[in-house]
């Protein structure tokens, strides 16, 4: 549930389905009518708890200062999941309308939206539901305006806008919150939305998780109040709490130190983490028990008490906070008060693990001391401080003459409705400070900064967080001496790299999409303030395409002739320039540069080497040419000398008389036939090179014809695919499908694969067990190992989300249509296990039935069972145990549905079908 600023109508709301729903709760209530404190950071409630459905209410606080404990915290959806935005239309005292009501309900909407997106990748699979609920509807009714028309095309438009990331429902909800007949439609609403979700799109959760959730969340219950009273807990001790729970469910004792069963204990814990139920953090082995306790109570608290929010003591604390650092003295205080707070409502946390938590969660770090004292970097809990200082590039023990700038913007690729989350910067500052920083750097962490120096490459970097969570700039001073292109690599592999890493990490935000953008070298040489530096900036792709299709253009237009190894000469070829817009108020006038200067230097080479292959085949060419004319020539000349000799023979015999007249005759056919000799070999170069120019034109038409060939047959390959594993149809059924999912574990594949794979690139496949519950990992799993021998191997994209029976078609029946030219390979299923196999020049076109005996059978019955016998006599017995730990079983009759009767499965699940008797190995 989302709420606005200064609003408690979200608390009461939240108060009333809690009590609506269950009887027992509405007598702890004290009074419906007592106002409402307002939350701080997450207030967590059970709403729902039967046998149907089990829902959790988390109350989101609407101040900023919170939004980056709620990303800290808030379980990712890997199950139903519903937000509530609550807006009311008035004032804090709800007698006045607030100003500009309607841009003031877009921007709050938005602010909530784009966290959302953001929060969430998308998966294809989820989509949280997203419902607006708009308070005092009885109060806007003596301003005669139709509220509801007004914010309902607000919602129209963020619904078109945000469609591809979240589902935002059309129709906004009027109420008032304190009128049963009004807020119970929209409970039933609400119902009938979580139940439609849970049975479509949610596996059925453990039972016995389920029930310890209850009995931790249930005010009432024995367990919950133990770990109200306790709520960290060392992990063994969490581990025999829960063993006696399920001892005392009639599930079975578990002892920890035995490891199949300790991994039982394991998994519920996680499951109880995973859905929000409890926190652990497996790095310090604590588990917290009181969800509440750790969003509220301890986190809630400590932010209101370092930004001022409703605690009178805050004052000086949040004002002690410079650059987001504090003294231990400081941070002390606050937790031996937050001790004795808990102390007086009888619960009992050490100050030690009060700090562990911090540490771990990322929101604090030790700096070091200054002058003796201390010092712990604690940016998220305090406050911002007015002494902050403007940012510098410090002295330098180089002349300023022998220092040279650039630098790189990550940014959202779609700003509008995704931006970087208010704990993210923060906690990556803590996390590159402890495992990235090495011996050599020296590392400074200030609020929404981070300085990094190192002396011995000779450079320093700064990066810098925006407050509007849009982006990061990294700016780069370095020396001349170390040069450009290793402070670039660097750069982008430490910093860029790590930060894109740790932004599709758990700790980040997975439904953001980062592009780098490079900016303008005045800009980071004088630090221009972030504000000025928005149109100083050019998007890296944009400025790369842009300079590849200018030098293409110039080289084969034939503007220069290519330089035998001196680049100085190709100054012509690389003019390719991007102008910078003037900004007045920054000081900064128009200018112009050269793109290469702006580009990696590994960039360029790329770029080059085909145009240095391509000069090369023409010089070859061209010599040929040369030598057939040379050969021509000789022979030309041989022939003139033997009929000058003849002539001269036959002027002797004849006297002489007319000797001078012959000789000048002879010498003048001598030179005209050189002459024309001359222009036919001028002919005959120009007609070489005219040939060689269309002939490599024909080469590029017939490149572009094959890509063209390649992308319609394999189009046509991946229909008749999905006929036979029937993929479409699962998604249209809402339901994920069964056969084994692949995928990729190495990252920097992964990488490679968004663009154009290398020649010959190695590539490992992965198969996920197939359980019912949830498709997972196997840890420890060799794969499949192959090679790529061409480029635009779209193909493995494809075959990541198909099934097993896929792989082994696309491998055997792609290499039916080659090609011209080209020789197939069609590897045996014995070389597939252990070793290399290549996948060299295949054209992806018709699978042909003749490869397959069973597959039209399959094609025509749609059963499972047939499916499944194919792959069982196609793929090796040894073969998939051995490179993949899985496992082919056989669920036992009226267990499962008729269509799911094989699965694999990895050793762990079939130890527990086994067990439980609903499956037998084959």
């Amino acid at each position: 549930m989302m709420e606005t600023e200064k609003l408690r109508k979200a608390s009461r709301i939240r108060k009333y389905w809690t009590t609506k729903v269950d009887p027992l709760r509405r007598k702890t209530r004290k009074g419906i009518g007592l106002p409402l404190k307002r939350t701080k950071g997450v207030d967590v409630e059970l709403l729902r708890d039967d046998a149907e459905m089990q829902i959790s209410v988390w109350d989101l606080a609407g101040q900023e200062i919170f939004r980056a404990l709620q990303s800290l915290l808030l379980p990712a959806v890997t199950q139903a999941c519903v937000f509530v935005f609550v807006f009311s239309p008035f004032q804090d005292n709800q007698s006045l309308l607030k100003e500009n009501l309607e841009d003031t309900f877009k921007l709050e909407l938005k602010s909530w939206l784009r966290f959302v997106a953001s929060h969430y990748p998308i998966t294809g699979t989820f989509l949280p539901e997203v419902l607006v609920v708009i308070t005092h509807k009885d109060k806007m009714e003596q301003y005669e305006r139709d509220l509801g028309c007004e914010l309902a095309t607000i919602v129209e438009y963020f619904r078109a806008q945000y469609g591809r990331a979240l589902n935002l429902h059309a129709t906004p909800f009027h109420m008032n919150a304190w009128n049963k007949v009004e807020v119970d439609p929209f409970v039933e609403n609400l119902f009938a939305l979580v139940s439609e979700m849970l049975r479509k799109k949610t596996p059925q959760a453990p039972s016995v998780c389920c029930k310890l959730i209850s009995e931790i969340l249930d005010p009432q219950h024995a367990s919950s109040k133990q770990i109200v009273a306790k709520p960290v807990w060392k992990i063994p001790d969490f581990y025999n709490h829960i063993s006696k729970r399920l001892e005392f469910l009639d599930v079975g004792s578990f002892d920890q130190n035995l490891e199949n069963q300790r991994r039982v204990l394991e998994a519920v814990i996680l499951y109880m983490h995973d859905v929000g139920s409890i926190f652990y953090l497996p790095k310090c082995q604590l588990v917290v028990g009181d969800i509440n306790w750790l969003t509220s109570k301890f986190l809630g608290f400590l932010i209101s008490e370092g930004h001022g929010f409703q605690v009178k003591s805050a004052v000086s604390r949040s004002s002690s906070s410079i650059d987001g650092v504090v003294t231990k003295g400081t941070l002390v205080s606050i937790l031996k008060e937050l001790r004795e707070i808990c102390g007086k409502k009888k619960v009992n946390v050490d100050e030690q693990v009060l700090h562990d938590l911090l540490e771990n969660l990322d929101l604090c770090y030790p700096i070091g001391n200054v002058e003796g004292v201390q010092q712990y970097f604690v940016p998220t809990i305090f406050g911002r401080s007015a002494r902050q200082e403007d940012l510098t590039w410090g002295a330098v023990p180089y002349p300023e003459s022998q220092w040279q700038y650039f630098g790189y913007r990550l940014l959202c690729a779609d700003s509008d409705t995704t931006s970087l989350s208010a704990a993210t910067f923060p906690r990556f500052q803590i996390q590159f400070r402890k495992e990235i920083v090495t011996d050599d750097e020296t590392c400074v962490l200030q609020r929404d900064v981070i300085r990094l120096d190192h002396d011995r490459e000779g450079y320093t970097i700064i990066v810098e967080n925006a407050e509007e969570g849009t982006h990061i700039d990294v700016l780069i001073q370095f020396s001349k001496q170390k040069g450009r292109d290793a402070a670039m690599v660097y750069v982008k592999d430490h910093i860029l790299q790590e930060f894109r890493k740790f932004c599709a990490s758990p700790q980040g935000c997975r439904g953001v999409t980062l592009e780098t953008a490079i900016i303008r070298p005045e800009c980071v040489q004088q630090l221009t303030p972030q504000k000025y530096r928005k149109e100083q900036i050019i998007l890296e792709r944009q400025l790369e395409a842009h300079f590849r299709e200018t030098v293409e253009r110039k080289f084969n237009l034939g503007v220069i002739t290519w330089p035998q190894g001196d680049k100085g000469g190709d100054q012509d070829l690389f003019n390719c320039e991007h102008f910078w817009k003037r900004v007045p108020e920054a000081n900064l006038p128009k200018g112009v540069q050269q793109a290469i200067e702006l580009l990696c230097e590994r960039y360029v080479e790329e770029i080059m080497e085909p145009l240095r292959e391509r000069s090369r085949i023409t010089v070859e060419n061209l010599r040929e040419v040369e030598q057939q004319l040379d050969s021509h020539l000789l022979q030309s000349a041989e022939g003139s000398v033997r009929n000058l000799g003849a002539e001269r023979h036959s002027w002797r015999s004849e006297g002489g008389s007319s000797g001078s007249t012959q000789e000048d005759k002879g010498l003048n056919e001598i030179h005209q036939h050189l002459d024309n000799m001359e222009e036919r070999v001028k002919e005959h170069v120009d007609k070489a090179i005219a040939s060689l120019s269309k002939q490599l034109q024909a080469i590029r038409r017939d490149i572009q014809q094959l890509q063209e060939l390649v992308q319609s047959t394999f189009t046509s390959v991946m229909a008749k695919i999905d006929i036979v594993v029937g993929y479409s149809r699962a998604l249209e059924d809402a339901k994920v499908p069964r056969l084994p999912f692949i995928t990729f574990t190495d990252v920097r594949f992964s990488q490679k694969m968004k663009g154009t794979l290398q020649i010959r690139t190695p590539v490992r496949l992965h198969l996920m067990c197939e359980s019912r519950f949830r498709p997972h990992s196997v840890d420890g799993q060799p794969g499949l190992k192959l090679t790529v021998g061409d480029v635009n191997k779209e193909w493995l994209r494809h075959i990541s989300v198909n099934a097993l029976k896929v792989f082994w078609a696309l491998v055997k029946a792609g290499v039916d249509a080659q090609l011209p030219g080209v020789g197939g390979l069609i590897p045996e299923l014995g070389d597939l296990s252990g070793g290399l196999v290549p996948v060299t020049e295949m054209t992806l076109q018709e699978l042909k039935n003749a490869k397959f005996s069973t597959l039209p059978t399959v094609e025509r019955s749609g059963v499972a069972d047939d499916v499944w016998k194919f792959l069982r006599n196609t793929v090796q017995p040894a073969t998939v145990p051995e490179d993949f730990k899985l496992e082919l079983v056989r669920y036992n009759p009226g267990t499962v549905a008729v269509d799911q009767t094989y699965a694999w499965l990895c050793q762990k699940c079939v130890d527990k079908g086994e067990k439980n008797h609903v499956l037998k190995c084959i």
